[in-house]
């Protein structure tokens, strides 16, 4: 494997990863003033 497939496997996914949760974290703090008043069907 190249170096720089190690790199870009080794930084890249973590990075998507971190990029998702942050963006999840973000809906659902914003969306809990709105589930409030209804309920969200897609939210766990």
């Amino acid at each position: 494997m190249k170096p720089i497939q190690f790199f870009l496997r080794y930084t890249l996914v973590p990075f998507v990863a971190i990029v998702l949760v942050a963006s999840w974290a973000i809906n659902k703090e914003s969306g809990e003033i709105d589930a409030r008043h209804e309920a969200y069907p897609q939210l766990p």
